[in-house]
Formats: C-alpha cells, sequence, structure tokens
C-alpha cells in the first residue's frame, strides 16, 4: 500500500511562479504555480479541488497530528471527523460534499462522507480499511477498501450500492477520481512488481494509459472533459506531475521541489503538494 497513504503531509502565499511543458507533437502548455501553507504548520497537501476553487487537504500540526482542511476564499476550515484521532479530506464536489478517511481506534483506516456538517462512515461491509478519494457532483464516491482476507479493491458507490473495481490480474486496486460522466481513475498493482499503473474505468471497461517513459503512473482527478492529472516517477524514482490533456501528455514541476499531482476542476486548476511540504494550486493555459 503505497502512493495514497503518502498523504500524511491556506493561510500563507508564497512567492507565484512560471513553468512552461510541451509534449511532442502538440502545442506548449504554461503552468502557473502558487504554493499554500496552513499557519505554523510544518506540512500541507492540498489533494481536491471543485469548479468553485475551493479546496482540501491534510495538514500536521507540530505535534505531529493530521487534519483534514477546507479552504475557501483565503480560509481555511479544520474538517476532522469526531471518530478518528486523524483525518485527511481527498475531495469536494459542486455541492461542497466532501470525502475522505480517518483513522479509527483500531489505526485502521475509514472512509467518510463529510455532508452538511454531518460525517458518514461509508466502505463495504465488513472491510478492514477504506478511503475516499474522490467524487463528482452526482454524489458518486470512489475509492479502495480491503477485505478480510487483505485484498485491496477499488470500489464506486452511488448512495445506494457498491461496485467493486478489480483490475484483472492486479494485485492491488485502487480508484481515485470519478467525474460526472461516471469515468474512473484507476491505479493498480501488478502481482510481481511493486510499480503502480494507471487505468481509466468506463463503461464497464478497463483501458490502460500511463505517463510515457514513467517508472510507475498513478492517475489522480479526471475532469469533465476527461483529462487526467498524475503523479508520475521517472527513471531514478523523482516524482513529477503530468496532465493528460485532448490525448497529449503534458509534464509539470513546482519549481519548489518534488511534485505530487493530486486534483483537478474544469477550469484549468490542477492542485497537489510538493517537496517542500507545501501545498500548491497551479493554472494553465
Amino acid at each position: 500500500m503505497k502512493t495514497f497513504r503518502q498523504v500524511l503531509r491556506v493561510a500563507m502565499l508564497l512567492p507565484t511562479c512560471i513553468l512552461v511543458a510541451s509534449a511532442a507533437s502538440a502545442p506548449e502548455l504554461t503552468f502557473k504555480f502558487t504554493n499554500f501553507t496552513v499557519k505554523r504548520a510544518p506540512d500541507t497537501l492540498v489533494l481536491g479541488i471543485n469548479n468553485s476553487g475551493i479546496m482540501v487537504g491534510q495538514y500536521l500540526d507540530r505535534a505531529g497530528m493530521a487534519h483534514g482542511f477546507l479552504l475557501k476564499s483565503g480560509s481555511v476550515t479544520v474538517l476532522n471527523d469526531p471518530n478518528g484521532t486523524s483525518s485527511a479530506c481527498y475531495g469536494i464536489n459542486k455541492a461542497g460534499d466532501v470525502v475522505g478517511s480517518y483513522t479509527n481506534a483500531s489505526g485502521a483506516k475509514q472512509a467518510f462522507l463529510l455532508h452538511g456538517k454531518n460525517f458518514t462512515d461509508i466502505g463495504p461491509m465488513g472491510a478492514l480499511e477504506s478511503e475516499a478519494l474522490g467524487i463528482n457532483d452526482q454524489g458518486h464516491i470512489v475509492g479502495y477498501f480491503m477485505d478480510p482476507h487483505g485484498n485491496v479493491h477499488g470500489f464506486m458507490w452511488d448512495g445506494k450500492q457498491y461496485l467493486q473495481l478489480d483490475y484483472p490480474g492486479a494485485k492491488e486496486t485502487l480508484a481515485y477520481g470519478i467525474n460526472n460522466s461516471g469515468m474512473i481513475t484507476v491505479g493498480w498493482l501488478p502481482v510481481l512488481r511493486d510499480r503502480e499503473r494507471a487505468a481509466l474505468y468506463s463503461g464497464g471497461k478497463f483501458t490502460l494509459f500511463n505517463v510515457p517513459g514513467a517508472l510507475s503512473s498513478v492517475p489522480h482527478g479526471i475532469d469533465s472533459a476527461g483529462d487526467v492529472v498524475f503523479s508520475w516517477a521517472d527513471s531514478s524514482g523523482n516524482p513529477h506531475g503530468s496532465l493528460l490533456r485532448s490525448g497529449s501528455y503534458f509534464d509539470f514541476n513546482d519549481p519548489s521541489g518534488r511534485t505530487f499531482a493530486w486534483g483537478i476542476n474544469d477550469h484549468n486548476v490542477i492542485v497537489g503538494f510538493c517537496g517542500s511540504v507545501a501545498g500548491f494550486k497551479a493554472t494553465y493555459q
């Protein structure tokens, strides 16, 4: 269990930087970065953004405790599930519903939905662990769960029933993002190689897609047009961001350091965090 648990790490604005990224046989895109940190927090991760520009994520306080947060109009609201010792917020939709997870009394992750002021546990019955990683405007939620045998599966919940997602032959499957058309980004681990791969689930079928030349590819957010934001590792294991847009890949890096890209909205905005343990918002055109 690797990538999704890296998320343990607004509000002060740091300097804005501009970076140009390009892909073979594709026009250039310009990415403009702004970094964020929660005040007095050593680590800040921005993990999701909706079309209104409201962001969610996680930060660590000075005592090392993890908290979920929401950032709206420059103001931070702490979002901690009252049943847990730590929380993380991964996604937010048009209505302001937030999904994430908290650590329960047994030390396991438990997925939650925050609707209004009410936290509700979600996840298939009998799961040993679960996290909710994405939500669309219809309220459909995706994530992963661990079954009683220790096997990890992706899931999609439509509010009434769970759809289990397993990439064929995979050791583990995680569902990261879902758009309003029901397209789901999936990360999966081969049985013999602990390097995450990417797939898109749509219409009952999986389609492979990975950042060209990447050692590993993790597809996180997906917008209404089907554009996908990735975190990927090069041959040396260094993390970068990439955007799959209209069939072309555009690699990008926050100038502050190692880049982990997570969320995307329909207004050309990507969010994530960098190696300097600051969150970022990147606009592109």
